[in-house]
C-alpha cells in the first residue's frame, strides 16, 4: 500500500563516521559531525521550501494537516479555505481568522518527521543542532541486520571462522541466516511498519539507518526484487531523496557531503 501524499522528500542516510571505526563505533568523529552539520543545514532549507511549495499546490485539507504538524491543534475559530494558511515564514506560520483578522502562530518546528536507530551513532547524526524542538523517533526496526554470532565481525573473519557456512551466505545472501540473528528476508519482515508509517507522512521524512537496512529501503522505493538487495551500494556521508511521482514511482537523488 502506498500513500504518495504531494511532492514531500523521503531523506534516507547512514550514521555518520564513527571515532575509531568507520562506522561501527558508538560516537561519532569528526567527519560525522561535520555531516550532520551539513545534513541540518540542507534538511532545514528543503524543508522550508516544503512549505511554500505545499501551500501553494495542495487541497485545502493538506493544509490544515500541515498547520496542525507545525503550529500543534488547529485553533478552532479560523475559517478554513485555501488562504487559511496564510504565509509560512521561516519562524512562524500566519493564519487567518473567520472575521479577516490574521494571527500569527509564533515559532514553530520545522515539519520533519525523523526517524533513527536506536544505535547512538546514528542518533547523534539525526540530532541536528540547527533545528529546536525536533521530535526524533527511536526504533528498532531499523537497526542493522543482527548477525547473531557474528556480530561485530567482519565478512572476511566469518569466512575464516566458518568457512562452510559461509558458502551458503556466498550462495543465497538473502536468505541465509545469520546463526542466532537474522536474514535479509527477515529483516524486510521487520521493516514493513516502518516503511509504512514513512508513506503516511504529509511531511518530510528523514530516516537515518545502516547498510543493511537501507539496501531493504531502495529495492522497496526503486521497485526491484527485494532479493537483489544485498548488491545495492550505500555510501557513507550521502543524503538519498526519494521523491513520489505521478504513477506511483519514486525519483532518487543524492546529496554528497
Amino acid at each position: 500500500m502506498s500513500w504518495h501524499i504531494g511532492t514531500r522528500p523521503i531523506w534516507i542516510c547512514r550514521a555518520g563516521e564513527t571515532v575509531g571505526s568507520k562506522t561501527r563505533g558508538d560516537s561519532l568523529g569528526t567527519s560525522g559531525f561535520e555531516f550532520r552539520q551539513k545534513l541540518g543545514e540542507y534538511v532545514e532549507n528543503q524543508a522550508v521550501k516544503f512549505m511554500k511549495d505545499f501551500r501553494q499546490f495542495e487541497s485545502t485539507d493538506s493544509l490544515v494537516s500541515l498547520a496542525e504538524s507545525v503550529c500543534g491543534e488547529y485553533p478552532g475559530d479560523l475559517k478554513v479555505t485555501r488562504n487559511s494558511v496564510a504565509t509560512f515564514g521561516r519562524k512562524s506560520v500566519m493564519l487567518v481568522r473567520h472575521d479577516g483578522t490574521r494571527k500569527r502562530a509564533g515559532a514553530f518546528k520545522v515539519p520533519i518527521k525523523v526517524m533513527t536507530s536506536t544505535m547512538k551513532r546514528a542518533i547523534q547524526t539525526v540530532s541536528l543542532q540547527n533545528l529546536v524542538d525536533l521530535d526524533i523517533e527511536e526504533t528498532s526496526n531499523l537497526n542493522p541486520l543482527d548477525k547473531g554470532d557474528y556480530s561485530g565481525m567482519d565478512l572476511k573473519d566469518i569466512k575464516e571462522k566458518d568457512p562452510k557456512w559461509y558458502k551458503l551466505l556466498e550462495k543465497d545472501p538473502f536468505s541465509t541466516r545469520f546463526h542466532g540473528g537474522e536474514s535479509y528476508m527477515d529483516l524486510i519482515k521487520r521493516l514493513e511498519s516502518s516503511v509504512i508509517d514513512m508513506e503516511q507522512q504529509v511531511v518530510p521524512v528523514l530516516v537515518c539507518s545502516h547498510i543493511s537496512v537501507i539496501q531493504c529501503l531502495l529495492a522497496y522505493f526503486r521497485n526491484i526484487p527485494v532479493k537483489e538487495c544485498t548488491s545495492i551500494e550505500v555510501p557513507l556521508h550521502t543524503l538519498i531523496e526519494l521523491v513520489p511521482t505521478a504513477g506511483g514511482e519514486w525519483y532518487e537523488s543524492h546529496e554528497p557531503s
